[in-house]
């Protein structure tokens, strides 16, 4: 489930590990060539989001690997989390696209971030959801971090671990988006200071670098 206004999300990591571990190209989510037809409301909206997440070049070294859209199930919170009902019933009546790329370090093919974007009908839901989910998922433990230099205005930063996988995650709401950057971590791996202060800088730097890509499409300025 991509829970994007959850301090961390595990499980659309844990997919984007799976198409890692089977060297997968890019996803069903790349740009295709335009059709004659009117394209349609869905289809723009996914082309939005698409816009909206990490690709080649967006971080120095770093090319994509794969991406991907999601569907609605994906972004419903579990059962048993705080407001799960009205949480629900917010994302079904306002949620119109997602989706997610992952990025890798050229040199080496590793170092793999997890970009996600999620769209809504209006900034007052975005707003709304966003407020209600900010909880994990039961059987996920958290510990929120201090926000690293250079961040998304108002966004959350946070340590997360189910017991089998765990990792890094920045997220933020711009406008009607809600979006998050992840990094993946070994459950039971110990960080010291300095390795801590590395990861927030990088991932900062990546969040930094979707939320330009989020600003530039909501503003008309970056096509897609």
């Amino acid at each position: 489930m991509a829970a994007y206004a959850r301090p961390l999300t595990i499980a659309v990591v844990g997919v984007a590990l799976v198409i890692l571990g089977a060297g997968c190209g890019s996803g069903s989510g790349s740009p295709t060539t335009a059709q004659p037809s009117r394209v349609s409301a869905v289809q723009k909206a996914q082309d939005k989001v698409l816009a909206m997440v990490l690709n080649t070049g967006d971080i120095p070294g770093f090319s994509l690997q794969s991406d991907g859209a999601e569907k609605l199930a994906d972004q419903l919170p579990k059962e048993g989390t705080p407001h799960y009902a009205v949480a629900k019933r917010l994302v079904t009546a306002n949620w119109l696209a997602s989706e997610h790329s992952i990025v890798i370090r050229r040199a080496d093919g590793r170092a793999a971030i997890v970009s996600d974007a999620n769209l809504f009908k209006s900034e007052a839901a975005a707003a709304r959801i966003w407020q209600l989910e900010n909880s994990a998922d039961p059987g996920v433990r958290i510990r929120r971090l201090p926000m690293p230099a250079g961040a998304p205005t108002g966004a959350r930063y946070a340590y997360e671990s189910n017991g089998k996988r765990a990792g890094f995650q920045l997220v933020w709401r711009r406008g009607s988006v809600i979006a998050y950057v992840f990094i993946g971590a070994h459950p039971g791996e110990t960080f010291s200071r300095v390795g801590l202060t590395r990861i927030a800088g990088f991932i900062s730097t990546a969040a930094r670098a979707q939320d330009h890509r989020i600003a530039g499409v909501q503003a008309g300025v970056l096509s897609y």
